[in-house]
């Protein structure tokens, strides 16, 4: 992203109260975590919107659920001949 871009959307953000710091509620429900008080350990999770959330290694990925059962249908998955 160019210079004049960026300082374009911090100041839009900045005049809506916000800044690349501002921080949000988690909202989210944890289903499950691999160990326990362990903030580093995969877990699995609902946001508020009904997404299902993976945290594994730092790296979140947030689908609705159909496009996870897509992922992992057998069907999709073949490579066409």
């Amino acid at each position: 992203m160019e210079n004049a871009a960026l300082l374009r959307d911090v100041s839009r953000l900045a005049t809506k109260g916000m800044t690349m710091f501002t921080a949000s509620k988690n909202t989210a429900r944890e289903l499950w975590r691999e160990r326990e008080d362990d903030y580093y350990a995969p877990s699995l999770f609902v946001t508020e919107g009904g997404g299902i959330g993976m945290n594994i290694g730092g790296i979140v990925i947030v689908k609705p659920i159909r496009e996870w059962f897509a992922l992992a249908d057998p069907a999709k998955q073949r490579k066409p001949k």
